[in-house]
């Protein structure tokens, strides 16, 4: 989505750490930040969120992992904050969410909130990826 496709070697990179992540056998709490980290950079997403919930309980959300690229005080990244919440419902309802959060500063970009349903196997809870993409085209 964003302006700027991975090159070879850092999709190389990407496969790795994914088929790394396929066989992990460390701590959730390892996992969940290197989970969250890996799904931002697949789609060149500034933040991802990974919260969970139980069905029908929207207000019962709770964060597995907030990965980010670094501080941002733009105001599509507070928007995007506030907007959270409503994306992972959204997602874990019917499978997939997105926003345009506010044009971006390229032209035919804007900064996007996306968000994806994520199937946590054994277990009631639905799970939810929410992602920041700044300057995405609609490609």
């Amino acid at each position: 989505m964003a302006p700027d496709s991975p090159t070879p070697g850092s999709l190389e990179a990407l496969m790795s750490e994914t088929t790394r992540l396929r066989s992990f056998a460390g701590p959730p709490a390892e996992f969940w930040p290197a989970y969250a980290a890996l799904l931002a950079r697949w789609i060149q997403a500034q933040r991802c969120l990974l919260v969970v919930g139980l069905p029908g309980q929207p207000n019962g959300l709770r964060k597995l992992a907030d990965w980010s690229e670094g501080p941002s005080a733009a105001r599509a990244a507070a928007a995007f904050l506030r907007m959270a919440p409503q994306l992972a419902v959204s997602a874990m309802e019917s499978g997939e969410a997105a926003v345009v959060i506010e044009p971006g500063v390229l032209p035919e970009t804007s900064h996007q909130g996306l968000a994806v349903r994520l199937r946590i196997e054994g277990s009631a809870q639905q799970a939810a990826a929410v992602l920041f993409v700044p300057h995405a085209t609609e490609a």
